[in-house]
């Protein structure tokens, strides 16, 4: 990088395009050979609900210091510290990224992009979430009142054993008139 901006200002001053913003002009600095260097970025997806997703990202440190990783789910910081990181039981969608740190320079640090894992949720997951939330009733009694109002009373009525007895001895009863 310092080479193209020196080799540009030396063609703009054979060109003589020269102004004085030129003269002010401050080369970037090239890393420091402490700062790690990410090369593959975590990447998100999409999994089932209570599956295993696993995260990784893959750096170095140039001067070869150990490298240190500290994870993060939607800002938070996780208990890992691995190069590689597996959601278990995944049950949310989130929002995971990774700092990755010099253990022996940690004020050497590089953040990597954030990913997102989405969860999806099948059909019966769904509707359990559906019938647990209130308007979720309304809609199982919109369907179920019938049976939960005509049937249930008459299951109850004949499966109740005072009911079954009186039944038994108004037969008998009748039998035996």
């Amino acid at each position: 990088m310092k080479k193209l901006l020196a080799i540009l200002i030396a063609l703009i001053l054979a060109l003589g395009i020269y102004t004085p913003a030129f003269a002010e002009m401050e080369l970037p600095d090239e890393p420091h050979p402490a700062m790690p260097v990410i090369i593959v970025q975590p990447v998100g997806g999409q999994v089932n609900l209570n599956e295993n997703y696993k995260l990784s990202v893959e750096a170095h440190i140039p001067n070869g210091d150990e490298i240190g990783y500290r994870w993060y789910c939607n800002g938070e910081p996780m208990g890992q510290q691995a190069r590689e990181w597996t959601s278990y039981r995944t049950r949310t969608t989130a929002d995971y990224h990774v700092v990755v740190y010099n253990r022996t320079n940690p004020e050497y640090s590089v953040t990597s992009e954030t990913v997102r894992v989405e969860v999806y949720r099948t059909l019966e997951e769904r509707m359990t979430d559906i019938m647990w939330n209130s308007w979720g009733w309304l809609i199982f009694l919109a369907y179920a009142g019938p049976i939960i109002f005509i049937i249930a009373p008459l299951y109850m009525l004949f499966t109740s054993p005072v009911v079954i007895a009186r039944l038994i001895a108004e037969l008998i009863h009748w039998i035996f008139e």
